[in-house]
Parts: structure tokens; sequence; C-alpha cells
């Protein structure tokens, strides 16, 4: 464990380190999408970037609305990438997602 920690703190590429739930984990690279498609029941949405963003299993995304009323909407996990899409999950329920609010490994400012 302390060999991934390490790895970690150096900022070694490709090394997944263990952690909490619900705890951020954003991709190394500014990453930033929309959301495409939402199912059914809100657990499950596909978003426009994916491995080719530098996106993995497990990194973590804030999701944000823009226009008349800019809202920060929550985090949602990464459960599986593909090179031009990933698929995720809202990590708490609050505000109900829609299809092209957008997603961003760091939030620095809504202008």
């Amino acid at each position: 464990m302390r060999e991934l920690a390490r790895a970690k703190n150096s900022g070694t590429p490709g090394v997944v380190v263990a952690r909490k739930p619900g705890e951020a984990n954003p991709p190394p690279d500014n990453a930033e999408g929309r959301i495409r498609s939402i199912d059914q029941g809100g657990n499950l949405l596909t978003i426009t970037i994916g491995s080719d963003a530098g996106l993995a299993r497990g990194h973590t995304l804030e999701v944000f609305r823009l226009g008349p009323n800019p809202k920060y909407l929550g985090t949602v996990e990464i459960l599986e990438v593909r090179p031009h899409e990933a698929v995720a999950r809202p990590m708490k329920k609050g505000a109900p997602l829609q299809v092209d609010d957008r997603v961003a490994s760091r939030i620095t400012g809504i202008k």
C-alpha cells in the first residue's frame, strides 16, 4: 500500500491508487466533455470523452450546467471507458442531470 501511495505522490501515470468511496479522483490531465445520454432511472450516463482525454475507470468528474443560471450538480464516477466515450454514475443523488450538462476534471470558474 505504501508503494501505491508513493507512486501517486510521484505522479506515476497509469497507477491506480485505492481510495475511499465518495472520494474525488480526477484524471491527471484537464478533461472536459458533455453528457451524451442518461438511462431512464438516471443511474448511468454516457459522456462525450473517454480514454482519448485521459479517463480511466475509477476517475471522478465534476458535473455542472451553464446558461442563464449556472449550477453545480455534483460528481460522477467513471465505470467503463472507450476511446471516445465513457459510462459513469452519479456518486450522490442530487439535482437531476440532463443531456448536454458539462463534465470536467476541475472547475476553475464559471464565466
